[in-house]
């Protein structure tokens, strides 16, 4: 840069201008090297913004890729979560279904045939409420609570004619 500038001083000094044209040709050639001196310092301030711009966006590209991925992952194990929870709904309503077939066959008599709606509730106590009827018969409903931790159908209603020794008490099934 102070080479530049010894160099325009000597340059200009050289020139020895005396006429008011050549004044205008000294001003012209002041600009072009003021201009060529201010590019040479824009270079260089171009080239360290570029590399400085260069490392933000590595950096921001690296941060999108690492949340996307992350955002990826959490997907991933919400989906696993929800999956396992649904299978473990299904067994407990086929578990459900298979303890109030037990209940209902030896509790009552007559019964050919219990089908079950697919509108089942699991309360916040672990417990299903299942749905059905009997005997192909829709008007022949049937309700109950089956409680998982106790293994046996709490609350119910059937409606069918219970067996005679199951009146008084609820049978073991």
């Amino acid at each position: 840069m102070v080479e530049l500038d010894k160099a325009f001083f000597h340059f200009y000094k050289s020139l020895q201008i005396t006429e008011p044209e050549n004044h205008e040709y000294a001003a012209k050639i002041l600009f072009v090297i003021s201009f060529l001196k201010g590019r040479q310092n824009d270079t260089k301030n171009a080239k360290a913004f570029k590399d400085d711009l260069m490392k933000k966006a590595i950096i921001i590209l690296t941060t999108l890729a690492l949340i996307t991925l992350a955002g990826l992952y959490m997907k991933e194990q919400h989906d696993r979560k929800i999956e396992t929870q649904e299978a473990k709904k299904e067994e407990l309503y086929s578990l459900a279904k298979k303890r109030m077939n037990d209940f209902i066959e030896t509790n009552y008599k007559d019964i050919q045939s219990i089908e079950y709606t697919n509108d089942y509730e699991i309360n916040p106590m672990g417990g299903i409420s299942i749905n059905g009827y009997l005997n192909g018969n829709k008007d022949k409903k049937i309700w109950g609570i089956y409680d998982k931790a106790n293994d046996e159908v709490g609350v119910f209603t059937v409606d069918a004619t219970e067996k005679p020794e199951c009146e008084d008490k609820v049978c073991e099934y």
